[in-house]
């Protein structure tokens, strides 16, 4: 199982979010713990400069992260919705 780093400012923004938009959101971050790469969530890498990060997304929302596979470890360093992330 892979650890899950989540930086302030994605903290912020699912505190942001509704309590049913919270839940919602930690269920996938669960999911994407046990499996960074499984086909039950929405995720896309990025193929520019950004290798290793991957972006997520739930709803109208997005997060990006980067996995490090020899430290099992999961950085998650941005997260917004659709129109305000990229």
């Amino acid at each position: 199982m892979y650890k899950l780093f989540i930086a302030k400012k994605v903290q912020k923004f699912i505190a942001s979010r509704s309590p049913k938009e919270q839940v919602r959101i930690l269920k996938k971050f669960e999911l994407l713990q046990k499996d960074p790469y499984t086909r039950e969530l929405d995720i896309k890498p990025f193929h520019s400069k950004m290798q290793h990060c991957y972006r997520l997304r739930i709803g109208h929302n997005r997060f990006i992260y980067e996995i490090e596979d020899d430290k099992l470890l999961i950085t998650m360093f941005d997260g917004n919705t659709r129109g305000d992330i990229y």
